[in-house]
């Protein structure tokens, strides 16, 4: 069981400096004003949504379980699971609000620090702060290390603090975040710390992509339904345009978003709301666990649905490929902006048939952009709709999640990539 780590004493101590009643101040505009930076478009033609939204409440203490987390979900609190592999869970009253992030493990930049500067930089971009965390002491639990920072900030004009929570062990990196305005919040959140345990990897992380184990929980069969699926649709909670990926397994499990990592070597009993689906002819049925969130299809064509009247495509399977192409997250190629783009900065990849590939800067272009990652060279691999890149300079094996989207139903034909859910277009020229 992992510590508090002092989360009561903390806020309480940031009461007395910051935290301001701001009763005049709506909270319904607060909520969007975080619902905006969070959604943010990074570049207009990215057309790629950051995808960390609130929309589905309910009320539950119950022991519940997402990636290598378990924990007890706090009472009323809206909570939402997204294809970024976050599981976000906020409350809001007139005056205050709270929201508590838990991040899908990645692989460890080889120390604890190096992890927790890594997803500080990460978390403070994303909510347009520049701020440096107050570091309490790294402490040590049933095998993992933990290290908390915390930081004063004005966020949207009110005053509140930033609480990140990185426990790193068995290969792994784990990041949990606490945002709030209010001390109202401090024995929810201590709670909420104290009942959460960080359960080791089933799978041994590995440092080559050929060693990694066959993946045996995210079942493919030869079934209509079986594979990933890819939907583009202006979305009702940002008002604009979004991709979203359902995943249907041959057991009958469905997963609501694709994984940021793919599938290989994921276990899909670890995500919460886990859903199931049944089909009878060409009419099928989604149902949640706690069967609240009902949800039709229909199958139009082989590759080719409808699911809650948008159109999803098949993803054309990429398991095992290797070709021969570019692709870009810009969608016009030829433009002025795009060809001005420096060396080791240009939004460009290539893939070569012999498994090579060449990043020319795109994953600092992605909607889950990261300005530290450098451009390189290396092999590539592809299993379970997962990408593997290994570098030529020694960087941990990269591992994102890969689909196609649009009617090519091979995957060396496929216009459009999904790569770490960013949206790719194959060019024209190189």
């Amino acid at each position: 069981m992992l510590p508090s780590l002092f989360l009561t004493q903390q806020i309480n101590q940031h009461n007395k400096q910051s935290f301001i009643n701001y009763n005049n101040f709506s909270m319904i505009q607060k909520a969007h004003s975080l619902t905006k930076i969070l959604f943010r478009f990074y570049k207009m033609k990215k057309i790629i949504l950051y995808c960390f939204f609130f929309i589905v409440a309910f009320k539950t203490n119950a022991q519940t379980s997402y990636d290598v987390y378990t924990y007890t979900e706090p009472a009323n609190f809206v909570k939402e699971a997204n294809m970024a592999g976050i599981v976000t869970y906020s409350h809001q009253t007139d005056s205050t609000y709270c929201v508590i992030a838990l991040h899908e493990n990645t692989i460890t930049k080889g120390s604890i620090q190096k992890d927790f500067d890594a997803a500080w930089k990460a978390t403070t971009a994303r909510l347009k702060l520049n701020t440096t965390a107050k570091k309490e002491p790294i402490k040590n639990a049933d095998g993992w290390k933990m290290l908390t920072g915390y930081a004063t900030i004005i966020f949207e004009g009110l005053p509140s603090v930033l609480y990140l929570n990185t426990i790193s062990g068995n290969g792994i990196s784990a990041n949990v975040m606490y945002l709030t305005n209010s001390d109202s919040y401090s024995s929810v959140l201590e709670a909420f710390q104290s009942n959460l345990d960080v359960n080791k990897p089933i799978v041994k992380v590995n440092s080559k992509p050929s060693a990694i184990a066959k993946n045996t929980d995210a079942n493919f069969g030869s079934g209509k339904m079986d594979g990933v699926w890819v939907a583009y649709f202006l979305s009702y909670v940002t008002k604009g345009m979004m991709f979203d990926q359902k995943v249907f397994l041959s057991n009958g499990k469905f997963l609501n978003d694709m994984p940021h990592g793919g599938l290989d070597n994921f276990a899909p009993d670890n995500l919460n709301p886990l859903y199931t689906y049944t089909l009878n002819g060409n009419n099928g049925k989604t149902i949640d666990a706690a069967n609240k969130y009902p949800g039709t299809f229909t199958i139009k064509a082989p590759n080719k649905i409808e699911l809650e009247s948008h159109t999803y495509f098949k993803s054309a399977n990429p398991n095992g490929k290797f070709i021969t192409a570019s692709y870009t997250s810009w969608a016009e190629e030829n433009s002025p902006e795009f060809k001005a783009q420096p060396k080791g900065n240009r939004p460009v990849i290539h893939f070569i048939s012999n498994g090579k590939f060449e990043d020319e800067g795109i994953f600092k272009h992605l909607q889950y952009e990261d300005p530290t990652k450098k451009a390189g060279k290396g092999t590539y691999n592809i299993k379970n709709y997962s990408l593997y890149l290994t570098y030529d300079d020694g960087r941990p094996v990269q591992k994102f999640s890969i689909a196609t989207f649009g009617e090519a139903t091979q995957f060396e034909d496929a216009k459009v990539l999904l790569i770490y859910g960013g949206q790719l277009f194959k060019m024209k020229s190189k």
